[in-house]
């Protein structure tokens, strides 16, 4: 944690301001108030020496700026609950325990949040996502997950009325000294409001969840019919995310059930997915008979089961990619958090990019010279990948 802050510090900072400077703590961090004590001098001793020059994109400027003023001052009871946990407790090893394994994991994972959109791997998505947000003008939005409030103060400064909902309660603090630091707290709200909203934001957080699917139909609640949902979700096989397969195709069944594809405009970000809430009676008709989501995984396969007279559209974000050492072999697949490579040959590939979700299979089939059967096979075989836009119809 003391690692990232110094990383944040350099880039913040007009002049250097270095760890070893707190000699008068000897270092030592033996338990979680320790750590936090250095954290803390550290924070004050770069507050003074702050600059709105650097080399982070602005928002990330802003954001680090305010989490070492933040620190500097850290909310007494903050400090309190870290001062009284008598050591660090075992290590957490997926991403739901989180939540449960103390303050101080709680604030390392603030420090770590915002370290990983100014200098990590999420720096590199901010722009584009931002770029796209822009649109969003005088909504009202929900940021589901909202961390350190990377979007929600941009959008509370474009007019929106954004309602964050951040389980990490040292995160939640920190958006809540942010609005008003940022003099959006009028618009801000920390706490989960029972009503409609325009749109809704789910940024890398499905798959910190252990199960994700619970969380849509909450979402949707949330959603008025039509409404926006813009969400990025990667599942990667790390150990810490999670990226169980049965749990991944769950989530997507059960976004098929509450949205649909609202159309083609998505920021240019692999695996950002842009979907419509769907009308209430349109909902209902996709529930299935049992309450129990999840008594049977595959359950909406059956539901959706493919008319013999249309053929969906391939998804968004495909990607075509040539096998190394094997002629005429390509991989099929979509940037999009559920889909799961296809192999085929280039004449398949062709046939491929006749399913535009407006031909017949007959209308296919003849375009193709491919029988009629072996087209119906190939939709099929797509469908288990998970290829085939089905959340349009």
């Amino acid at each position: 944690m003391l690692n990232q802050l110094h990383e944040l510090a350099t880039q913040v900072v007009a002049r250097p301001v270095s760890i070893a400077a707190l000699g008068h703590h000897g270092g030592y961090q033996n338990t979680p108030g320790q750590a936090l004590s250095l954290a803390i001098d550290f924070a004050a001793a770069v507050v003074p020496a702050l600059s709105e020059a650097g080399t982070l994109s602005p928002p990330a400027l802003e954001t680090a700026a305010d989490l070492f003023r933040f620190i500097a001052d850290l909310p007494d009871d903050i400090r309190k609950r870290i001062a009284l946990q008598p050591g660090y407790g075992a290590d957490v090893s997926r991403a739901w325990e989180e939540l449960d394994s103390g303050e101080y994991t709680l604030f390392c994972a603030l420090v770590q949040d915002v370290w990983e959109h100014a200098l990590g791997p999420e720096r590199q998505i901010g722009g584009p996502i931002r770029s796209f947000l822009e649109r969003w003008r005088g909504l009202r939005v929900l940021d589901f997950g909202s961390g350190a409030g990377h979007h929600a103060m941009g959008l509370a400064a474009n007019g929106c009325e954004v309602t964050c909902v951040e389980p990490n309660g040292v995160k939640a603090a920190f958006l809540r000294y942010r609005s008003d630091a940022r003099n959006v707290g009028t618009r801000v709200w920390i706490s989960d409001r029972d009503t409609r909203h325009h749109a809704a934001l789910a940024l890398n957080v499905f798959d910190h969840l252990q199960h994700p699917h619970r969380v849509i139909p909450y979402l949707a609640s949330r959603l008025q019919p039509g409404g926006t949902l813009l969400h990025l979700t990667t599942f990667p096989r790390d150990g810490w995310h999670q990226s169980d397969p049965t749990e991944v195709l769950l989530l997507s069944q059960a976004l098929t059930r509450y949205f649909r594809r609202a159309g083609t405009c998505t920021p240019a970000v692999p695996f950002a997915d842009v979907l419509a809430r769907r009308s209430d009676s349109d909902v209902r008709a996709r529930l299935p008979a049992s309450s129990d989501p999840d008594s049977d995984a595959d359950r909406l396969e059956h539901e959706l089961a493919l008319d013999d007279t249309a053929v969906p559209r391939m998804r968004s974000n495909l990607r075509v990619t040539h096998l190394s050492g094997r002629p005429g072999r390509l991989s099929v697949t979509a940037l999009q958090f559920d889909a799961l490579p296809c192999f085929v040959d280039s004449a398949t590939r062709d046939l491929l990019m006749l399913f535009d979700g407006r031909r017949s299979i007959a209308d296919v089939a003849g375009a193709s010279g491919v029988e009629v059967g072996q087209v119906n096979l190939l939709v099929s075989t797509l469908r288990r990948h998970r290829l085939l836009d089905i959340s349009a119809w």
